[in-house]
């Protein structure tokens, strides 16, 4: 958990990916978590946005998925969020990427999210499609 500026919280959690399911799919296949697993990280990460937001200085939160593993892709899903609180995922590979910048370098991912954020509201769709897998992390609509 991180606090920066003087009342915003970011609170970064590290996934693995799961070598049972990588040793049977092989990197064709999506990472994803059990239901058992998925809930008890649902419920874990609602806890601590609950706890932040609780706090008399918060003004915003947001929860940073950082995605360890080789490369496939991946698929997670909630079935709720909390509001005042962002989430937002990104591979272990491009977080160091990140951290190589010299001037705030995570400043400027979060007001990317923002602006993305933003931008998604006036109705733009984001599509990467330099991926070959889908990733997504949708935390409004279940899978």
């Amino acid at each position: 958990m991180l606090k920066y500026d003087i009342n915003k919280y970011l609170h970064v959690v590290l996934l693995h990916d799961r070598l049972d399911c990588l040793e049977e799919q092989g990197l064709s296949g999506f990472m994803e978590y059990p239901d058992a697993l998925r809930a008890g990280l649902e419920a874990y990460l609602s806890k601590v946005t609950d706890h932040c937001r609780a706090l008399p200085d918060f003004a915003e939160g947001m929860t940073l998925l950082v995605m360890g593993g080789l490369g496939r892709g991946f698929a997670l899903s909630f079935n709720e969020w909390p509001d005042q609180w962002r989430l937002s995922a990104i591979r272990i590979s491009d977080l160091l990427m990140l951290a190589s910048e010299l001037d705030r370098p995570i400043t400027r991912y979060l007001k990317c999210i923002k602006q993305k954020e933003w931008a998604e509201g006036e109705g733009v769709k984001f599509i990467n499609v330099a991926l070959p897998q889908m990733e997504w992390v949708d935390y409004r609509n279940p899978l």
